[in-house]
């Protein structure tokens, strides 16, 4: 299990044996991007492809106390075996994400500004498939099934 705090750090957990095993936190942000004042938002704010162990994340610039549930200016992609940002691409004002898990996954954003869900290439980075806007009025879970 992952979990990501506001400051920007990835927590793991795993829950496979009668007691939990916790890891050892990592930051998502580099100097540069803590500098920039980077941080995670939105209500369901990063989704995880298992087979590519690649976690997407929405990331709002210029954070300060409260702004965790600002919409994504953009998503990162993040290498959970090197722990390190291998991608960056715009955020599509995403409050909300999912992804599929087969071999060609897609990844649904909801877009805060728009009421849209937007279908995003994983494999060309976050390139737009399709979107349908005017769809929702608030954040909802967003859960995708093959």
């Amino acid at each position: 299990m992952y979990f990501v705090s506001f400051n920007g750090n990835v927590y793991t957990a795993d829950l496979s044996a009668e007691a939990p095993a916790f890891g050892k936190p990592w930051p998502l942000l580099a100097a540069d991007d803590a500098k920039g004042g980077w941080k995670p938002g939105g209500y369901q704010l990063f989704t995880l492809h298992a087979a590519t162990q690649r976690l997407y994340i929405g990331m709002h610039p210029r954070s300060r106390e409260g702004s965790h549930k600002t919409p994504a200016a953009e998503i990162w992609t993040i290498d959970l075996a090197r722990h390190k940002r291998i991608a960056r691409a715009p955020g599509q004002n995403a409050l909300a994400m999912t992804i599929t898990q087969g071999s060609q996954p897609v990844l649904y954003a909801l877009d805060a500004a728009k009421s849209g869900v937007v279908a995003l290439d994983p494999a060309r980075n976050l390139k737009q498939l399709a979107r349908m806007d005017n769809v929702s009025e608030n954040a909802v879970q967003l859960e995708a099934h093959q």
